[in-house]
């Protein structure tokens, strides 16, 4: 299975103010969903918030809820985010596949991944993006029902893709904003812009046009 940017959504469960705290590594997990989270609104992946019990446990942290629209953050009280269906009702929830990251791994993490899995759709745990307050109960999680789950970090390949998409992406912009500035660009230049472009498009499984630049102008066609 491969993640592609046209059909998947990033689903971030429950990092929420007051668990945090006691999570394990906590905020190395936060940076690796911040980091995903950053990749997947640059190329058009819809981000999807979960928060457990918000009124005891918090909302979810501001370095991840800040800028999330109300209709992506869904309030529930049972552990699993796809039990009642309302997830699916959501921007981006109608999407085959979830990319997940959050805590606790082997409860909320856990029940919202089997009830996916149930439906059909295909699931991406992120290894450095779950966590749970012990180390063993994540290595449990991981040992048992989850084993049958992609671990995204196991598949480095997978986030490369998207990490590498989105450093051809910046290199093509910033390509194009030397041409529509009036830089002379040497022909190697103009190649190079169409090589980052091309690559993008491939590599985060979005349509391909095949003429990029239209010279002298440079009406690169990339997503917004």
């Amino acid at each position: 299975m491969r993640i592609k940017a046209t059909d998947s959504t990033l689903l971030i469960v429950d990092i929420q103010e007051r668990l945090f705290p006691v999570i394990l590594d906590a905020a190395a997990m936060a940076e690796h969903t911040a980091w995903l989270q950053q990749v997947a609104k640059r190329v058009g992946v819809p981000v999807l918030l979960t928060e457990q019990y918000s009124k005891g446990l918090g909302q979810t942290i501001a370095a991840l809820r800040d800028g999330v629209e109300d209709s992506a953050i869904l309030e529930k009280l049972d552990f699993s985010a796809a039990g009642d269906g309302e997830l699916f009702k959501r921007p981006g929830g109608e999407r085959r596949q979830f990319v997940v990251c959050g805590c606790e791994t082997h409860v909320c993490v856990l029940q919202t991944v089997l009830d996916l899995r149930a439906r059909g759709n295909e699931v991406f745990v992120v290894e450095e993006g779950v966590s749970s307050r012990r180390a063993s109960d994540k290595a449990l999680a991981r040992r048992s029902a989850l084993t049958k789950v992609t671990w995204a970090l196991d598949h480095r390949a997978e986030l490369a893709v998207l990490k590498n998409g989105l450093r051809y992406y910046e290199l093509a912009r910033s390509l194009k904003e030397k041409i529509d500035s009036g830089e002379e660009l040497q022909k190697w230049q103009y190649q190079d812009a169409d090589t980052c472009y091309e690559m993008t498009m491939k590599a985060l499984g979005l349509p391909f046009v095949a003429k990029k630049f239209d010279r002298p102008r440079g009406n690169l066609r990339h997503p917004k």
